[in-house]
């Protein structure tokens, strides 16, 4: 959010100046305070929508920091937002499911997925290689560069799921 005035670029003179700024400033709103936070959410992005952190601690290896809210935790590399694991109070979003959506299988695209599913419960970014596991319950997608690799359904998802043509 930012002030401007009636005059931006304009020089009035004199008592006016001031009187004018007052009586012809507006807020400006350039983007509204988020609501949510998603994969790839700057550090302060989070913080504006969670709020501090019960508790911060590092981890070895990748040099990330695992922020914790209650009992879910958010994980940031590089000071954005690489996984979390939620169990029901993150503003965490990467999208809706959508009960018409396509079914989906070993190739589909992330966006795919979150249109069958909705935002995971977990989101573990297992390495920097691009290879992500999203879980909701117990059943998990894996996904490597934003492409489904492999599943493991514990009933949640196989509505939604298809074997790949010719087995596997």
């Amino acid at each position: 959010m930012r002030w401007i005035s009636c005059f931006e670029g304009r020089r009035p003179w004199g008592a006016v100046v001031s009187l004018a700024i007052v009586a012809c400033s507006v807020v400006v709103s350039g983007q509204s305070e988020p609501k949510t936070f998603t994969r790839s959410s700057e550090e302060r992005t989070l913080r504006q929508v969670m709020g501090s952190p019960d508790k911060v601690r590092e981890v070895r290896g990748f040099g990330d920091v695992i922020a914790t809210y209650g009992k879910s935790e958010v994980t940031l590399r590089k000071g954005k937002v690489v996984g979390w694991k939620n169990t029901g109070n993150l503003k965490v979003k990467m999208g809706d499911a959508d009960p018409k959506a396509e079914a989906v299988t070993k190739g589909s695209p992330e966006a795919a997925v979150l249109r069958a599913f909705g935002t995971p419960d977990v989101l573990e970014a297992v390495d920097t290689q691009g290879r992500e596991i999203w879980r909701w319950g117990d059943s998990s997608i894996r996904m490597r560069k934003g492409v489904v690799e492999a599943w493991t359904d514990h009933g949640r998802l196989a509505a939604k799921l298809r074997p790949p043509l010719g087995g596997s």
